[in-house]
């Protein structure tokens, strides 16, 4: 074994992603027991890590260190933790790989890590594997029918991003680890700055995009498609649809979801008057959760739902829209 790391950013995004460090560790240690590495974690400033121990989740790792780069919300200060993370990564020899979730968050600094670096990136992996001294990553393509393997063809450190859907947490939480503050070199201010901050309209939310779907189907009718969408609007998702809503006008085209059309993994989805066919199926084989909303309890979507609700559709929306609406505020 030489003193070789591989080192994994730790970051529950605020809260965001709770469960995520832990998963990542687990990761971190499969990998590093095939190399017989060090596997180290590294978070944005001590207060993440104070905060993930205190909600017990622990860490069994070689080295667990902090950036220091302040600002608690990642979006804001995804500059400055980019800034610092490649200085640490450049001034660390015994680094090989610096691995980071593909959330959002995750994606947008190691590319940005990765071009400050002039490193490669290999992102979205499902899977990595070595062969003798050569990381070797896999990634889903053709919406997840086919796999790609890339290899980097510079030597180390290479910057990877593992889809999080992947990732499986450890059976038992470990031991907690102390957590040294590392040294920058630099305290740059940071080159950019947030103008803006706006939220896309749920009209425009892509089905791929969307952590919450809500699908129609033919057992939804027009005149009830104004209120779904309401609702969506509300629970800040996506409007999707079957093969039938599309033939029927319901929805767009791009909006199908399904084997014939879009293959979608959001973390939510609700199937809205929707039978359930085998290619509709396929093409929710990744959401998180399902729920279905059907008249028809024998309905093939039910067996594939965590929650099955036999109800009319055009009686249940209405209602939810009523329960997801912001309390009336009364003046006295």
């Amino acid at each position: 074994m030489d003193d070789a790391a591989l080192w994994v950013y730790l970051d529950d995004e605020g809260g965001r992603q709770a469960d995520l460090p832990l998963r990542l560790i687990a990761e971190g240690q499969r990998l590093a027991q095939a190399t017989g590495w060090r596997c180290c974690g590294i978070v944005r400033h001590p207060a993440v890590a104070a905060r993930l121990q205190a909600g017990g989740r622990g860490f069994e790792l070689d080295g667990l260190f902090a950036l220091g780069a302040d600002p608690e919300c990642p979006d804001a200060a995804i500059a400055v933790v980019a800034e610092r993370l490649a200085a640490c990564v450049a001034a660390a020899p015994d680094l090989r790989v610096l691995v980071l979730p593909g959330t959002t968050v995750g994606a947008d600094l190691a590319a940005r890590v990765a071009a400050r670096l002039g490193r490669p990136l290999l992102s979205q992996c499902v899977d990595l594997e070595w062969s003798g001294q050569r990381l070797i990553g896999r990634r889903a393509v053709c919406s997840g029918r086919a796999h790609q393997m890339v290899s980097p063809t510079v030597d180390p450190p290479w910057v990877v991003t593992l889809d999080p859907q992947v990732l499986e947490a450890p059976a038992a939480p470990a031991p907690h680890a102390r957590v040294a503050t590392l040294a920058t070199g630099a305290d740059a201010a940071p080159m950019t700055a947030v103008a803006r901050v706006w939220r896309i309209p749920a009209a425009e939310l892509g089905v791929l995009d969307a952590q919450v779907v809500l699908s129609v189907g033919r057992g939804v009718a027009a005149d009830a498609l104004a209120q779904v969408h309401e609702l969506a609007a509300l629970l800040h998702a996506a409007v999707g649809g079957s093969r039938e809503a599309v033939f029927g006008g319901l929805v767009q085209r791009e909006r199908q979801v399904g084997a014939s059309g879009k293959w979608i993994a959001p973390r939510v989805y609700v199937a809205l008057g929707i039978s359930g066919s085998t290619y509709h199926l396929m093409g929710i084989r990744e959401a998180r959760h399902v729920v279905a909303i059907n008249t028809d309890p024998t309905a093939p979507i039910m067996a594939r739902a965590e929650v099955g609700i036999v109800a009319d559709v055009a009686t249940l929306v209405p209602a939810l829209v009523q329960a997801a609406r912001p309390a009336a505020v009364t003046e006295i």
